[in-house]
């Protein structure tokens, strides 16, 4: 769908106007910080009086995450680098999450501080700063934009319809992001905890911090099915519905789908995360040598 740029609601905090202004006004206060050399710890208060350093790393970081849920990957935006926005809002994620585990070990932070990437942090935030404002402009045009992949979705959409609207995702565009919350990582257990925390309003394997990054990881979620008492071994599976979650954690696999379908011969249909570096649907058989059980999420659903 097509819609004005000024106009997109982040979870009831203001437009994506307003949150691209709170991301600007973030960056700029970062940057001063650095801008005299200065090297700061998480507990600084270097920006003022109300905000200390590691408290405006989060809440940047809120802000690109929600510009980056909201806008999701059918963003038509290319920065003048070549980039599209997801490519360019995940790194800033990638980049951030990996500032905050330096300072959390006590490293103190400056423009020189190196990244994974061989960048530096000064560099990533003027970068960040220069994409802002290139988007700005470009907010000011008045030009619109397209979300192909739902924010949200309506009260009663299925996992199943929520998993068909994934299909297409993939690394090579950084579409795939829109279901790791900015992480580059594997995502086929991503895909799964997206796909239900939409359907369910919450993420039933649970949060890595209590509240916001899902646990996106096969042997938690099948830990999780056991006990629930809702994962069951393919050998005493006596019937997959669609909805549940299919696991391949055998003979040095580590995989998981949602189901999308079983035929009359117990066929089972999928859509998967991850699979050949894109979301894509794929067909097995109960004897398959690497599958080892389904989570019943129809009796979970119940």
């Amino acid at each position: 769908m097509s819609s004005s740029i000024n106009s997109i609601n982040l979870n009831s905090t203001g437009t994506f106007a307003k949150e691209l202004e709170d991301l600007s006004a973030g960056l700029g206060n970062m940057d001063s910080i650095f801008a005299s050399g200065q090297s700061v710890s998480v507990n600084s208060s270097a920006l003022g009086s109300s905000k200390n350093f590691g408290a405006e790393i989060d809440n940047i970081m809120k802000d690109v995450s929600e510009m980056q849920t909201s806008a999701g990957s059918g963003f038509s935006f290319t920065f003048s680098s070549g980039d599209d926005f997801s490519q360019v809002i995940g790194d800033i994620i990638s980049d951030i999450n990996e500032i905050k585990s330096k300072y959390s070990s006590g490293s103190t932070i400056n423009y020189a501080t190196g990244l994974s990437d061989a960048d530096t942090f000064g560099r990533m935030v003027q970068d960040a700063i220069n994409d802002t404002n290139e988007l700005k402009t470009y907010l000011k045009s008045g030009k619109r934009i397209n979300t192909q992949i739902p924010a949200s979705y309506a009260p009663g959409t299925t996992s199943v319809e929520i998993a068909q609207s994934l299909l297409g995702l993939k690394e090579s565009d950084s579409s795939y992001l829109k279901v790791t919350q900015g992480r580059r990582e594997a995502w086929c257990a991503d895909t799964v905890s997206y796909i239900y925390e939409q359907a369910n309003g919450s993420c039933p394997w649970g949060y890595r911090d209590g509240k916001s990054y899902y646990k996106a990881c096969v042997s938690e979620i099948r830990s999780w099915g056991q006990n629930q008492g809702l994962y069951h071994r393919k050998e005493s599976v006596t019937k997959v519905n669609a909805g549940d979650l299919i696991i391949f954690e055998d003979n040095g696999y580590s995989h998981i789908g949602i189901v999308e379908s079983v035929d009359a011969d117990g066929t089972v249909h999928t859509i998967e995360g991850n699979t050949s570096d894109s979301c894509a649907r794929r067909s097995y058989t109960l004897n398959d040598s690497h599958l080892s059980g389904f989570v019943d999420m129809s009796k979970y659903n119940s």
